[in-house]
C-alpha cells in the first residue's frame, strides 16, 4: 500500500523505497510477530485487536548502507525511513494469514534507525497489546521465540508470491539486462504478465553478440522481444546477422512507446527496415552509424519520427544532400545530428540549418566535402543555436573560421583536429568571435603558434581544456599567457612540443591549480624541476600526467608527484630511463587510487619494485614492455591484486608459464595481453591463460615458438570474444590450431600469421564462415598459400588490410579473386611475390595503397617487417 502511495502520490522514487523498506522490515520481524503473538495469547481478549511496534531510535547506519540491500532474512540490518507504515489482514486463530473475519494487523516505524542490533547490543523494545509501556524482551521470552520460531519457520512462511505485481516490476528493474531478458519471463506465467505489461525496460543486447555466445539473429531477437511490451530503448550495435524481418516487430502496438534505438554497424539492415522504424513516432534518439542506408531509407524513417532529437548517421556513405535535406525538413526538434564520414555538402547543411533552428551539436569530422563553403552557410544563417561543432579532418581555412565565429558566436567546444590550413589568424577570428569557449582542439595544426594561443588566453576566459598535441610551434610563451589569463584551465596536451621548457610550465603550475590532465610526452626539456612545481601547485587536482619519453625525469621529480597528488589515477612513465624501483615504492605509498601505470622500456625496474606496486589494487592497466630485470617472482605479486583488465609484458624474456598461472588465478577481467618476444611461454600456459581469462580480446604471442595446437584450441574453447590475435613467427602452429580459433571466435577481425609456414589454404577456407568481421590478415612468409587460398578469401568482404609477401605461388588469377570480393580493402602489400607486377596490381586495385617490389637485401626485409 505505501508502495503504490509513493508511486501516485507524486514522491516518485523516494516513496517507493519507503513503501519497500516497510515491506521488507514485515518480511523479516514476520516469526518474531508471529510467536510475540502467540506467547500472549492469553492477554487478547479479542481476536480484533492490533499490533504495534516501535522501534528505539538507535545510532543511524553508515552513508554506504542502502535499503536495497536488505533481504527478506536480513531486513532487520538494514535502514528504515521514519514514519513507515505497513497495514495487511489476518484471519481469526492466525494474525498473519490471509482469509474472512481477519483481524487487521499494523507495523508502524517511528522515528528511523536500525532495526536490529549487534550481538550485545540493546534488545529493542515491544509494545505488546493492551499495554501503554514499553518493555524489553527477556532472555527468557528470546529463547523460546527462537525454539518456536524453527517450529513454526517449517509450516508458514512468506514468500515472493505474496508479492504485488507492482512491486515485483520495480525489483526487476535492478537485475543485469541478461536476466530480465531471458530469465525473468521464463519462471512463470505470472512473471511473464509482468514483463509484458508493466516493465519498462531498456534493453541492451550486446552481451547476445559477445563472443561467449552465438550472434543473435532475426528468430532470436523476436523470441526474445515477445515478452516485453513497454519497452523504451533498444541497443543492437554490431548485430550484423539482423536482417529487415528483426524490425518488423518494433511496428507491433506494443512497441509504440520506444524512445530510443541503436543500429549501429547494423549492416543487414536496409531501407526496406526503415520504413518499419518509421512506424515508432515516440522516437527521440536513431543512431545507424556504420549501415547501408541510403537517401530514401532516411526519408522514410525521418518522415515518421518527426520527434527525433539526435540522429547518428556516422560512415553511412550511400547518404547524400538529398536524404539530409529530408532530415532538415522532417526534424523540426533535432538538437543533435552525427555525419561524420559521409558525403554531405554545403547543400545539404544548409537544408540542416534552415529545417533544424534547435540544433546545438553538429559532428562533420572527416567529411571530404566540407569545406570553408559549409561554414559560411552558418555564417549566412546566424545559427546561434550551436554550441558544439567538430571540424576535425576536414578542409576548413582561416576564412571558414572567420565564418564561423561570426555566425556561431556561443559555441562552447570546437574540434579542429588535423586541420592543417588553420593558422594563427583563423585562430584570431576564432577567439574574438566566440569568447564562451570551453573546449578547443588545435591537434596536429602545425601552423597554429604562439600567437594563436596568445589569442585565445586573452578573450576564453572560461578555458578549461585545450589541445595542441603535434602542434611543435608552441613554446613557453603560450603557457605563460595561458597562466596569465585561463585559471580555469583542466586539461592540456602538449605532446611533441618540443620547445617547451621548465620556465613555461611552472608559470602553469603557479597559476592554474585546477589542471587535472597534462600530457608531455616527447617534451624532452622536462626535468624534475617542472615536477615539483607541478605537485606544489595542482597537486589536489592532478590526475592525469603523461611523461612518456622524458628522458630527463628521474625519481626524484616522479617521487614529488607522487607524495602531492594523491588522487592521481594515470601515470605514463614509458621511456623515462632514470626512473627505479624507488618511484614504485613511493607511488604505492601515496598513490592509493592508482588505476593506469606505463613502465615500458624502464630497465631499472625489477620484481622489488613491483612487490611494492602490489599494495595498489586499483591498478587495471599495467605496461612493463622491454623492463627485461622483471621476473616471475615480482609478477605474480603485481597480479594478485585481481582488478588488471591490461597488461604487456613484451620483451620480458624472464617471464614463465608459471606470470601466466598468476594471471590466470587473480585477473578474471583481463582483456589485453602482450607476451612479444617472451619465448619462455609455451602453450601449458596458455591453457591456464584460457581457463582464467575468458574475457580476452587482443593477445599478442609475436615469438612465441613454444606455442602450439594445443594452446590454440583452449583459447579457442575459452575465450570466445577474442578480437586481435598475433602468432607471428609462431612456427609450431598448423592449420589445426587456427581453424579451431576461427571457427569459435566469431569477433576476430585481426589476425596475424606471418613465417607460420604450416599454414596453408586450409585457414583461408575456414575465414570466411568463422569470422565475418575480419579487417586485417597477415601472411607475410606463408609460402604454401596459393590462389585457391585467395579465391576463399574474397568472401571475407569487411577485409581492409592484407598482407601477401613473399607467398611466392600467388599470381594475378587469385588476385583478381580478392578484388571482386573485397571491395573495402585499402592496403595491400605483395612484397616478394615474384609473379605479380605493379601494373597488374594497380590495374585491380586502383584506390588501394599497394607494395609491389623485390627486396633488395636483408635490411629492406626486416624494415617491411617492423
Amino acid at each position: 500500500a505505501k508502495w503504490r502511495q509513493g508511486g501516485k502520490g507524486g514522491r516518485g522514487r523516494r516513496g517507493r523505497v519507503a513503501g519497500l523498506a516497510a515491506l521488507l522490515y514485515f518480511l523479516g520481524i514476520y516469526d518474531l510477530l508471529l510467536e510475540e503473538s502467540r506467547l500472549n495469547r492469553n492477554e487478547q481478549t479479542t481476536q480484533r485487536h492490533r499490533f504495534k511496534m516501535k522501534i528505539n531510535a538507535w545510532p543511524p547506519p553508515p552513508a554506504s548502507t542502502s535499503v536495497a540491500a536488505m533481504g527478506p532474512t536480513g531486513a532487520r540490518r538494514g535502514l528504515i525511513p521514519p514514519h513507515t507504515q505497513l497495514v495487511t489482514q489476518a484471519p481469526q486463530g492466525d494474525p498473519f494469514s490471509r482469509g474472512k473475519g481477519a483481524a487487521r494487523l499494523a507495523v508502524t516505524v517511528t522515528g528511523g534507525g536500525l532495526l536490529g542490533s549487534p550481538v550485545g547490543a540493546r534488545s529493542p523494545r515491544m509494545l505488546r497489546p493492551g499495554s501503554a509501556r514499553h518493555t524489553p524482551l527477556s532472555v527468557g521470552a528470546a529463547r523460546r521465540v527462537s525454539s518456536r520460531q524453527r517450529r513454526v519457520s517449517s509450516s508458514i512462511r512468506i514468500t515472493i508470491d505474496m508479492l504485488p505485481d507492482e512491486l515485483l516490476a520495480w525489483i526487476f528493474e535492478f537485475l543485469d539486462q541478461r536476466s530480465t531478458v531471458s530469465v525473468v519471463p521464463m519462471v512463470c506465467r505470472r512473471w511473464r504478465g509482468i514483463c509484458r505489461t508493466l516493465l519498462s525496460v531498456s534493453l541492451d543486447f550486446s552481451w547476445a553478440i559477445s563472443g561467449d555466445t552465438s550472434p543473435i539473429t532475426d528468430a532470436g531477437l523476436e523470441g526474445l522481444l515477445e515478452n516485453f511490451n513497454q519497452v523504451e530503448s533498444i541497443d543492437l550495435r554490431c548485430s550484423r546477422h539482423l536482417t529487415d524481418t528483426a524490425l518488423s516487430k518494433l511496428a507491433t502496438a506494443g512497441f509504440r512507446r520506444l524512445q530510443e534505438i541503436n543500429l549501429e554497424c547494423c549492416t543487414g539492415l536496409t531501407d526496406t527496415g526503415m520504413a518499419v522504424l518509421g512506424a515508432c513516432g515516440h522516437l527521440t534518439l536513431l543512431n545507424l552509424a556504420g549501415s547501408l542506408i541510403e537517401d530514401s531509407g532516411l526519408t522514410t524513417v525521418t518522415a515518421g519520427c518527426l520527434k527525433l532529437e539526435e540522429l547518428g548517421l556516422r560512415a553511412c556513405t550511400r547518404v547524400t544532400d538529398t536524404g539530409i535535406a529530408a532530415v532538415g525538413e522532417n526534424c523540426k526538434a533535432l538538437l543533435v545530428l552525427v555525419l561524420s564520414q559521409t558525403m554531405v555538402t554545403e547543400i545539404g547543411i544548409e537544408a540542416i540549418v534552415l529545417g533544424c533552428p534547435r540544433l546545438n551539436e553538429l559532428a562533420l569530422d572527416g567529411c571530404e566535402n566540407v569545406s570553408d563553403a559549409t561554414t559560411e552557410v552558418l555564417a549566412t544563417h546566424g545559427y546561434k543555436s550551436l554550441t558544439i561543432v567538430d571540424l576535425n579532418e576536414c578542409d576548413v581555412s582561416d576564412a571558414g573560421m572567420a565564418a564561423l565565429a561570426a555566425g556561431c558566436p556561443d559555441l562552447s567546444e570546437v574540434y579542429l583536429r588535423g586541420c592543417a590550413r588553420v593558422t594563427d589568424v583563423g585562430v584570431e577570428h576564432l577567439a574574438v568571435g566566440c569568447a564562451l569557449l570551453t573546449e578547443v582542439n588545435f591537434g596536429r595544426c602545425h601552423q597554429v603558434s604562439d600567437a594563436g594561443v596568445v589569442h585565445i588566453a586573452a578573450h576564453c576566459k572560461k578555458l578549461a581544456k585545450l589541445y595542441l598535441d603535434g602542434c611543435d610551434q608552441i613554446s613557453d610563451d603560450a603557457l605563460k599567457a595561458l597562466a596569465e589569463g585561463c585559471h580555469e584551465l583542466a586539461a592540456l596536451t602538449l605532446e611533441g612540443c618540443l620547445l617547451v621548457t621548465d620556465d613555461g610550465l611552472e608559470n602553469l603550475a603557479a597559476r592554474c591549480p585546477k589542471l587535472a590532465l597534462l600530457l608531455l610526452n616527447h617534451c624532452h626539456q622536462v626535468t624534475d624541476g617542472t615536477l615539483r612545481r607541478l605537485a606544489a601547485g595542482c597537486g589536489n587536482a592532478l590526475a592525469r600526467l603523461h611523461l612518456w619519453n622524458c628522458k630527463s625525469v628521474s625519481d626524484r621529480g616522479v617521487g614529488a608527484i607522487a607524495e602531492a597528488c594523491s588522487q592521481l589515477t594515470v601515470l605514463n612513465l614509458m621511456g623515462c630511463t632514470r626512473l627505479s624501483d624507488e618511484t614504485l615504492t613511493r607511488l604505492a605509498a601515496s598513490c592509493p587510487q592508482l588505476s593506469e601505470l606505463g613502465l615500458d622500456a624502464c630497465a631499472e625496474v625489477t620484481d622489488k619494485g613491483l612487490l611494492a606496486l602490489a599494495q595498489c589494487r586499483d591498478l587495471v592497466d599495467v605496461r612493463l614492455a622491454n623492463c627485461s630485470r622483471v621476473s616471475d617472482a615480482g609478477l605474480t605479486k603485481l597480479v594478485c591484486g585481481g582488478q588488471l583488465s591490461t597488461l604487456n609484458l613484451a620483451y620480458c624474456r624472464r617471464i614463465t608459464d608459471a606470470t601466466l598461472l598468476a594471471v590466470s588465478s587473480h585477473c578474471p577481467q583481463l582483456m589485453v595481453l602482450s607476451l612479444l618476444y617472451c619465448s619462455r611461454v609455451s602453450s601449458a600456459g596458455l591453457q591456464y591463460l584460457a581457463k582464467g581469462c575468458p574475457r580476452l580480446r587482443l593477445l599478442d604471442l609475436t615469438y612465441c615458438r613454444r606455442v602450439d595446437d594445443a594452446g590454440l584450441n583452449a583459447l579457442a574453447q575459452q575465450c570466445r570474444q577474442l578480437d586481435d590475435l598475433c602468432l607471428d613467427f609462431c612456427n609450431r602452429v598448423t592449420d589445426a590450431g587456427v581453424c579451431a580459433v576461427v571457427s569459435r571466435c566469431p569477433k576476430l577481425s585481426k589476425l596475424g600469421l606471418a613465417s607460420c609456414g604450416n599454414i596453408t589454404d586450409a585457414t583461408l577456407l575456414q575465414l570466411p564462415s568463422g569470422c565475418s568481421q575480419l579487417l586485417l590478415l597477415n601472411l607475410d612468409g606463408c609460402s604454401k598459400v596459393t590462389d585457391a587460398g585467395l579465391v576463399s578469401l574474397s568472401y571475407c568482404t569487411s577485409l581492409s588490410e592484407l598482407c601477401l609477401a613473399w607467398c611466392r605461388q600467388i599470381t594475378p588469377l587469385g588476385l583478381h579473386s580478392v578484388a571482386d570480393g573485397c571491395d573495402m580493402l585499402n592496403s595491400l602489400n605483395l612484397w616478394g611475390c615474384p609473379n605479380v607486377s605493379a601494373a597488374e596490381v594497380e590495374r585491380l586495385f586502383p584506390d588501394a595503397h599497394f607494395v609491389v617490389a623485390p627486396p633488395l637485401n636483408y635490411n629492406d626485409i626486416q624494415v617491411i617487417q617492423e
